[in-house]
């Protein structure tokens, strides 16, 4: 028998996941011209209304699309948004921002300041992505002059970019929707590395460090029973030899990790790290060679 709480946590996702479809609905209405709004998995939508009509049991991803709007005549703005399963009122978008004509410091600081508005000025009762971009909209003009400004005064131009490897333990690493987030942020942020779900897992990500850092900061705000920053490792972004990885993957298939108490296959993932030149890490992550 289902207690109070369960009951009212069903509602409110519920409910949530009713205002994510109309707003979807409308955005996608809204930027209708080719190539304006897209979507990895149209099927979702689908499966999230099966949800709502009680003809399917449980929605296990998280509503994502990306949305490009030209903000001035040379600059277009590709939004990509991953909606929390209880957005809009229990959670918050998880919102990356990709151009051809901005540096990663001016992606930056976009990003920032959609955060910095989503926090102290939405009404998060109904849906905001929308709001969102008209702020946009209205304000990039002075965000990426506040972000020149700043960038000309604290940085020298002559200091060069870096690329950065983090390795991460965890306890586990069950969660379908975890799992599933990690890649999408890893791959929108055209990072490489792997992540080896299980009990424990490991997460490795490796790129130029702004992405990275971005990426591990999202991943170490979500609650984990414990979860670890291993190592570090960064170079200068011309270190050719420096990056591992070809892209982002998960290792295991996601059969492997359905269920708990899936244990890691020590001797597969030793020979992993060996053929990517990482043997030492058996050591940093387990404390044996």
């Amino acid at each position: 028998m289902s207690t109070h709480m369960e009951v009212m946590q069903l509602v409110l996702l519920r409910e949530s996941l009713r205002k994510q479809l109309d707003e979807y609905e409308l955005l996608k209405s809204i930027y209708s011209m080719p190539g304006e709004f897209q979507t990895d998995n149209s099927r979702l939508f689908d499966d999230i209304q099966e949800f709502l009509r009680g003809t399917r049991l449980s929605v296990d991803e998280k509503l994502d699309f990306r949305i490009k709007i030209q903000m001035s005549e040379n600059v277009k703005v590709e939004l990509s948004v991953m909606l929390g399963q209880l957005y809009p009122t229990h959670e918050s978008p998880i919102i990356m921002i990709r151009t051809d004509s901005l540096n990663k410091h001016q992606e930056m600081r976009i990003k920032q300041a959609i955060e910095n508005f989503i926090e102290t000025e939405v009404d998060k009762s109904e849906p905001y992505m929308y709001q969102v971009i008209l702020w946009l909209q209205d304000n990039f003009d002075d965000i990426i002059t506040i972000e020149n400004q700043t960038t000309n005064s604290v940085k020298d131009e002559n200091e060069a970019e870096t690329v950065q490897r983090e390795w991460i333990w965890s306890h586990h690493i069950y969660s379908k929707i975890k799992r599933q987030d990690i890649n999408k942020l890893c791959k929108n942020h055209q990072l490489n590395g792997f992540m080896w779900p299980g009990k424990p897992g490991v997460i490795c990500i490796e790129g130029p460090s702004e992405s990275v850092r971005e990426v591990v900061k999202i991943i170490k705000s979500w609650q984990w029973k414990k979860l670890k920053i291993i190592k570090t490792e960064t170079s200068d972004a011309n270190d050719l030899k420096f990056l591992r990885f070809n892209g982002f993957e998960e290792i295991m298939t996601g059969e492997d990790c359905d269920g708990e108490n899936v244990t890691m296959d020590n001797g597969r993932f030793f020979k992993y790290l060996e053929n990517h030149q990482s043997s030492y890490m058996k050591m940093e992550l387990f404390g044996f060679q």
